[in-house]
């Protein structure tokens, strides 16, 4: 990209595609101080119809199909609410991490379930499974007390691939800043109102404690990027 080249910094590249988005929805993307759901503004920067996965079903009597799409296990993974908590409860001894989730939710999802026919009401049986390697996941984090890991296992049509942390965003008052954390584990600040154009060291991703990775300079964490 023209960031990753220097061609540009972070600010003129977020402003490209603001007023991009701007133009092509600009109710859910409004300039001035209106603000928008980063969770909307994620999904629809790296949304790929593609990677989202899916469950096919046949009816036993009739032979009708029927497709169920499974957007809530993509872009965007969900680790609040009170299946969260209880989850996390269960793990007595030690912390329940970002890879327990995803293994869970994503066990969840292949689990079969009795669908009746739309057309005849009778049990259709699960024929296929299919879900894309997505090339970016994030972790909605609020309210989740979820340990972070450097290292993700996606597992996509029974074959493992190894992601990254790639960021983290922090939200406070309806403004948002983000630690890049780079290949060595190294951390990066970047808030477009302190470091302006530059991004500024902030210490090492395997060093900084679990309460300081959800928190920093006031600002909480909301979302987990990996790559």
């Amino acid at each position: 990209s023209s960031i990753q080249n220097g061609n540009i910094d972070l600010e003129d590249g977020r402003d490209c595609i603001r007023q991009k988005l701007h133009h092509k929805n600009p109710t859910d993307f409004p300039y001035g101080q209106e603000g928008t759901d980063i969770l909307l503004l994620f999904r629809e920067l790296i949304q790929n119809p593609s990677s989202v996965p899916s469950k096919t079903y046949q009816c036993q009597m009739c032979g009708a199909q029927q497709k169920d799409v499974l957007t809530y296990l993509y872009p965007i993974i969900y680790c609040h609410g009170q299946q969260c908590g209880k989850f996390v409860k269960k793990f007595s001894r030690k912390r329940a991490t970002i890879q327990d989730w995803y293994d869970k939710v994503h066990k969840t999802s292949k689990a079969s379930r009795a669908k009746h026919c739309n057309q005849c009401n009778q049990l259709m049986d699960e024929i296929t499974f299919d879900q894309a390697q997505p090339n970016t996941l994030a972790f909605c984090l609020s309210d989740t007390k979820l340990q972070l890991k450097e290292k993700l296992t996606a597992t996509c049509n029974k074959k493992a691939h190894n992601m990254k942390l790639i960021g983290i965003v922090y939200y406070s008052s309806y403004h948002f800043a983000i630690r890049f954390i780079g290949k060595d584990g190294s951390m990066w600040f970047h808030d477009g109102q302190v470091t302006k154009r530059t991004c500024e060291m902030d210490g090492d991703f395997k060093s900084t404690s679990h309460a300081d990775l959800y928190e920093t300079r006031r600002m909480k964490a909301c979302l987990a990027l990996y790559m």
